[in-house]
């Protein structure tokens, strides 16, 4: 079993929940705390993990009880993982352009890896608009904050769980529901149970699989554009993903989970809106039999799709700006992995699997495998603007 201490059957989890009492009020939605919402999550978040047999303590009782941050943290004494729950701010009044999810984590390293992998799924059940990332904060004394300074003191890695931003009116008013709490923990007890390596429970779980809601499909990209926008306008975060050149479909998809019940429940929040959709669980189609069918221009074309850029179908300064850093472990259900994966099968680098829209492990050894054919430092990250994305779009 991966990331547990000697002597550990099963992996030992302690779950804070951030705040005690009745604290950090929205500006954007008055009837939101922040402690309401950790305490519950951490609640749902318990009973999630301990499906999988998962050991979870937590640092409070009750939500009233006070207890200093360094002793949060020092109380995962004997853990193999710290969790500290929290949604995050941006001043004291409403800011509806910052959502991101941030996963704070310790400087020595230790949690950088289940830091991006929780970055990332809960960005994507979540539907911000900004990527999810992992940061450190330097203080005096080491990690300037006290919780993760004190998970470290006693040899636990410890993060702290922004979900995105309570000063955001959308992010609040999603995480004032308890049914999207609900299948937050699940997601969440997913990348935890599969960094530790631990088998799936009784519920349906397929690790590596991801569900999605696709809400349409046309062959004509600018009727897709039009239903994106309707869409959106319904309250759904979407996007376009188009299959290869042979049987071209721009797919309107929302929502990416790992919880088969959790996409069941959105597919019924969509339907519910008026809109007609239906669970897949492939972003576009698998890679053809016959590699040579996915050309360079396609390749560019469904990458400037992904990433935002102008579809022209000619890579240039503005494609390789917008191009995000894809690995394993950074962006790996990012839309532009599926380009990717096409990319690389047609290259030969079969490798890589089908075109799933996933970047495991297959995923990471195909990289390695391009790198190493084309002078690069063969570390299976395919890093913004760096040298492996322009080798794939053929840039000099």
């Amino acid at each position: 079993m991966k990331h547990v201490k000697p002597g550990h059957t099963h992996p030992v989890v302690c779950l804070d929940a951030g705040h005690s009492g009745d604290y950090n009020r929205s500006p954007a939605v008055p009837e939101y705390y922040e402690s309401d919402m950790s305490w519950t999550l951490h609640l749902l978040l318990k009973t999630a993990l301990e499906r999988y047999g998962i050991v979870v303590k937590t640092t409070r009782a009750t939500q009233d009880t006070m207890l200093g941050v360094y002793e949060r943290g020092a109380a995962s004494k004997g853990c193999d993982l710290f969790l500290s729950l929290h949604s995050n701010a941006v001043g004291s009044d409403v800011n509806d352009t910052v959502d991101r999810v941030m996963v704070y984590v310790p400087l020595d390293g230790s949690g950088d890896e289940i830091g991006r992998l929780l970055a990332d799924q809960i960005s994507l059940i979540m539907g911000t608009q900004q990527k999810g990332r992992i940061a450190t904060r330097e203080g005096s004394n080491g990690d300037y904050y006290g919780v993760i300074r004190g998970a470290v003191a006693v040899g636990t890695v410890g993060l702290i769980l922004e979900h995105s931003f309570h000063t955001n009116t959308q992010s609040t008013h999603w995480l004032m529901k308890e049914a999207n709490l609900a299948r937050l923990a699940e997601e969440e007890a997913v990348v935890i149970a599969e960094y530790f390596d631990v088998p799936a429970p009784d519920t349906p779980v397929e690790h590596g699989v991801l569900y999605r809601v696709q809400a349409g499909a046309f062959r004509v990209r600018t009727n897709a554009e039009e239903h994106l926008t309707k869409v959106k306008s319904a309250g759904f975060d979407a996007y376009i993903t188009s299959s290869n050149e042979n049987d071209t479909l721009y797919r309107i998809q929302t929502g990416a989970f790992r919880v088969k019940g959790n996409a069941e429940a959105y597919l019924s929040e969509v339907k519910a809106a008026g809109l007609d959709a239906y669970i897949t669980t492939q972003a576009i189609n698998e890679p053809s039999s016959e590699p040579e069918s996915y050309t360079l221009k396609q390749f560019i074309l469904d990458v400037q799709t992904a990433v935002g850029a102008a579809v022209d179908g000619i890579a240039g300064p503005e494609t390789l700006s917008k191009v995000p850093t894809i690995s394993r472990l950074v962006n790996s259900t990012h839309p532009a992995v599926i380009p990717v994966q096409k990319r690389l099968y047609t290259l030969g680098y079969t490798q890589v699997g089908n075109a799933d829209g996933i970047a495991g492990s297959g995923f990471e050894h195909a990289v390695k495998a391009f790198q190493a054919d084309n002078n690069g430092e063969a570390d299976g990250e395919i890093t913004a603007g760096e040298q492996t994305w322009r080798k794939l779009l053929e840039l000099k």
